[in-house]
């Protein structure tokens, strides 16, 4: 190696150990996305994640630097992907996929690595079995630019729990070894093991699928937002005909299920005929809507399961009886819009709710369908996206809502009286 190297190297650790604290920040937001996701999406999982030891990292560069010849720090910025690193362990190899969809709606995406590519094969052992099978994502933060690192890389690595575990005695034994060689018995003793490993992925593929199965014919309840995750999947992947179909917060449905008592295939497929799959909105968040909006209890509900997660920081300084009064009021909105709907002969109850009628029936006059629209961003902030207006921001919105009520009962005066109303 250079002198010019080995500064080059020393350069960057002595940055990397000043960031460190940046670093970490970074590995911490992208862990609580991810393991948040995977929670309300019901897949089950074991997530890890790490910053780069800074002694294993010079180690890794010294050995690079043969191959790379490192020029700048810039050089091994570029070079190193894993100074950040994650792991998503799944119970259930199936879940890869799902997790997929999830990574490419959470974050800006680099590269997708599938695992096995061409294995490296030992000068005297010739595998029978494929070895590693995994998913690696490099990726980035959405909206990261404000951090002092800028866009840093993420690796993260998905594979069955079984497989990881695997692969860590693997890696140690034949990436790590400090003195000697992997003899042949080794090669051999690992090679059996990955195969019994993926017997194991096969056998819990294999009964995930049958306890799905048992679940729905027996008209079971589901009994915890796992099974209704998994449930939700199949059938979405049927009706929108996406063999990848992102779900939403599954966690939040379970529980206004639970309050409903509609824990059971044959309910829920009833509510699924009324959602709109056309829509890029999550089927969770549509069937929610079918529920949140005709309740206050119900919205508050749904609002509570959110805030313990991702509520803002600003949710102290509103107060909740002035978010209460809020969705009072847009709840009783909501039930006049209906009730209006109904006299020109459009329901709310069907594939895209309510704010689909309205656009079609075209039943409020553009000033007023902007304020409604207004009112109906805020409501899903609250209740999806968990952004809570400023105090007097609730005033305006609340003002407004009184204002579409005037607007209202002025045209369902006229159309009491009038014999011979308007086509809309």
């Amino acid at each position: 190696m250079s002198t010019m190297s080995l500064s080059v190297i020393d350069q960057f650790l002595v940055q990397y150990k000043q960031m460190s604290d940046e670093y970490r920040n970074i590995k911490e937001q992208a862990h609580t996305i991810v393991e948040t996701a995977l929670k309300d999406a019901g897949i089950m999982a074991i997530t890890t994640s790490r910053i780069k030891d800074a002694d294993r990292l010079r180690e890794k560069l010294i050995t690079r630097d043969e191959e790379k010849k490192y020029l700048s720090t810039d050089d091994i910025s570029a070079d190193i992907a894993d100074l950040i690193g994650m792991r998503i362990a799944l119970y259930f190899p199936n879940d890869r996929e799902k997790v997929r969809t999830l990574i490419y709606q959470l974050f800006d995406i680099e590269k997708e690595k599938q695992f096995p590519e061409e294995q490296r094969q030992s000068e005297t052992y010739t595998r029978k079995f494929p070895g590693y099978c995994a998913t690696h994502y490099r990726i980035y933060l959405k909206h990261s630019l404000n951090t002092k690192l800028g866009r840093q890389r993420i690796e993260i690595q998905v594979a069955s729990l079984l497989m990881h575990a695997w692969a860590e005695v693997e890696h140690d034994l034949t990436y790590k070894q400090k003195k000697g060689t992997v003899s042949y018995d080794e090669h051999e003793s690992l090679d059996e093991i990955n195969g019994l490993v993926l017997a194991g992925e096969l056998s819990l593929q294999r009964l995930q699928r049958i306890s799905e199965l048992r679940i729905a014919s027996e008209g079971k309840k589901f009994q915890s937002h796992y099974q209704l995750a998994s449930f939700l999947y199949e059938q979405a992947v049927i009706y929108a005909s996406d063999p990848n179909p992102y779900l939403g917060d599954v966690e939040t449905l379970f529980k206004l299920y639970e309050k409903k008592d509609r824990l059971t295939a044959k309910k829920i497929e009833n509510d699924l005929l009324k959602v709109d799959w056309s829509d890029e909105t999550p089927v969770a968040q549509q069937l929610i809507d079918l529920y949140a909006n005709s309740s206050v209890n119900i919205m508050q509900l749904v609002i509570s399961n959110k805030a313990r997660k991702s509520f803002s920081s600003n949710h102290s300084a509103v107060s909740d009886s002035k978010i209460g009064k809020f969705l009072r009021k847009w709840v009783s909105l909501e039930n006049r819009l209906s009730q209006l709907l109904l006299k020109y002969g459009y329901s709310s109850n069907r594939p895209g709710g309510i704010h689909r009628s309205i656009v079609e029936s075209k039943i409020l006059p553009n000033n007023v369908f902007m304020e409604y629209n207004i009112l109906r961003q805020v409501r899903n902030k609250l209740v999806h996206a968990m952004e809570i207006p400023d105090e007097s921001d609730f005033d305006r919105y609340m003002d407004l809502i009184d204002q579409i009520y005037s607007f209202l009962d002025d045209r369902n005066n006229f159309f009491s009286v009038s014999s011979d109303s308007e086509q809309i």
